[in-house]
């Protein structure tokens, strides 16, 4: 009996704690339930599942371009964007402050200083993923104004010149009033750029040249065109005063007139040039000419024929020259003979000769005869 007794105690004992088990297993899934069910909501079968809402991305710029003159400096712009962001481009003489960041940024642009006459340009490039801004950046030259050419030369009938100009800056194009009746601006065409102009010359009927300019001025810059115009050429003329010279036996110089509006040349024959020659530096009028002529000690009248001729043409005019020489004349008189020399010159030649003739007189008696007259 007591044997009994202490079976069913011992399974009142087992059953109770493996009950006792059993609710601490229970107490202890509810804990865990309970925990779960506040991080993780518990899915319905009966709604779908919900999409995860991105954030979205945009990039902006506020400017689109910066414009920076001929002495550089610095320049701000701003990057709207909530993700990162970097900046590419750029080159020696424009440099972003910061190649990178992230968020809402202000950036410096720094330019340096240009000498040159043209704008320059680049562009900086901003990137956040697949999005792209392009900034923009323009400098501006030195103030520059210049002409293609400042020197025209035009014939005497006239015609058109065409000056181009480069400049970065205003100007205006001026015709002094004392030129602008043969010197005009044409109009501008279609088919022109606005950097070429246009001028009209008209023909210059006068007998000297003449000169004239335009000027092309810009804040305090100014450049100038010259226009030189040949005058109206006569007809061509070679003419000298004379056509011969007759000459005593004596050394002479010998002036001659010549008009001509010809640029020419005096050509003295080989054969005469020992006794004439052509006096260049006595040349200081263009219309007379010089020669020196050479004592004639013969006894004959020497001819010589200079030719002055236009250079690298075909007028020309001719002076014939002519000299006497030293003659001696033989007279009888009273049976007696006598010897005379020839002494003077021009057309007649002059003698004297004393108390040779079988007349009355008294002093010295003087005969007037040809100058072909002697053999």
């Amino acid at each position: 009996m007591k044997n009994s007794t202490k079976w069913f105690t011992g399974c009142r004992r087992m059953a109770a704690q493996t009950v006792m088990n059993m609710l601490a297993g229970m107490a202890l899934c509810m804990l865990v339930l309970a925990g779960c069910s506040k991080d993780t909501p518990v899915e319905d079968p009966d709604k779908p599942e919900q999409p995860e809402v991105p954030v979205e991305v945009t990039l902006t710029l506020s400017v689109n371009d910066l414009v920076f003159d001929a002495k550089g400096g610095w320049q701000e712009f701003t990057i709207q964007c909530p993700v990162a962001w970097t900046i590419t481009g750029g080159n020696a003489w424009c440099q972003p402050g910061a190649t990178s960041g992230s968020g809402k940024s202000q950036v410096k642009v720094m330019v340096e200083a240009s000498t040159l006459t043209e704008d320059r340009n680049v562009n900086l490039t901003v990137k956040a993923g697949a999005l792209k801004a392009v900034l923009s950046v323009t400098q501006k030259g030195v103030d520059a104004l210049t002409l293609s050419k400042d020197k025209f030369e035009v014939e005497q009938e006239g015609g058109d010149i065409t000056v181009e100009v480069k400049s970065n800056i205003g100007y205006t194009v001026t015709i002094p009033t004392a030129f602008s009746r043969w010197l005009k601006q044409s109009p501008q065409t279609k088919a022109m750029t606005t950097k070429n102009y246009r001028f009209t010359v008209s023909p210059n009927e006068g007998t000297e040249k003449r000169e004239g300019y335009i000027v092309f001025a810009g804040n305090a810059l100014k450049d100038t065109v010259r226009v030189f115009q040949a005058r109206k050429e006569e007809e061509k003329s070679l003419i000298l005063g004379k056509e011969s010279c007759s000459l005593s036996a004596a050394a002479q110089e010998l002036s001659v007139e010549l008009k001509t509006n010809i640029d020419y040349e005096v050509v003295v024959p080989d054969s005469v040039g020992g006794w004439i020659s052509h006096l260049e530096t006595r040349a200081i009028r263009t219309d007379r000419l010089y020669f020196s002529i050479g004592e004639n000690k013969g006894n004959r009248t020497r001819v010589a024929t200079i030719v002055i001729k236009e250079r690298d043409g075909e007028l020309s005019d001719t002076l014939q020259v002519s000299q006497i020489g030293q003659y001696k004349v033989s007279f009888i008189t009273g049976g007696k003979y006598s010897s005379i020399s020839a002494m003077g010159g021009g057309g007649y030649q002059s003698f004297e000769m004393r108390d040779r003739l079988r007349v009355p007189y008294s002093g010295y008696l003087r005969l007037d005869l040809p100058a072909d007259f002697l053999p």
